[in-house]
């Protein structure tokens, strides 16, 4: 991505709100640098936590696919860097390089398989009692 990722760069605070649930978005993060918390709000204001994610690693991606609400908020743990990517800028960088659309495939594909695994092993855990 080169020069151009400079203009992408976003650097971030710990403790800074990236993505709030609820809210609409039209822009996918990268994690260049730094530590980052996917979490849930209950009802009564309470986070749950739903994963931690680090350099290489992506969130938001939904935004760019769906016009629907963030399903869950996500918030710096550490200082860093991310790479903001909107639609068209995506479309663009997958034009320039097919390598980083396979990337993001992969991801994708690794994040799918990583939550049918968590929701097999809670329907288990359902299921057998426990």
């Amino acid at each position: 991505m080169g020069e151009s990722a400079n203009k992408l760069e976003r650097k971030v605070m710990a403790g800074e709100l990236i993505i709030a649930e609820g809210s609409m978005g039209t822009e996918f993060y990268i994690i260049k640098e730094g530590e980052f918390e996917i979490y849930k709000t209950s009802v009564d204001k309470k986070i749950i936590p739903l994963t931690k994610i680090g350099p290489g690693e992506f969130f938001g991606e939904a935004a760019l696919f769906e016009a629907k609400k963030r399903s869950a908020s996500v918030r710096a743990l550490k200082a860093g860097i991310l790479l903001v990517i909107n639609k068209d800028t995506l479309q663009q960088i997958i034009k320039q390089s097919p390598d980083f659309a396979m990337k993001i495939i992969d991801g994708l594909v690794n994040k799918i398989f990583t939550l049918n695994q968590k929701y097999s092993d809670a329907l288990k855990k359902l299921y057998s009692g426990i």
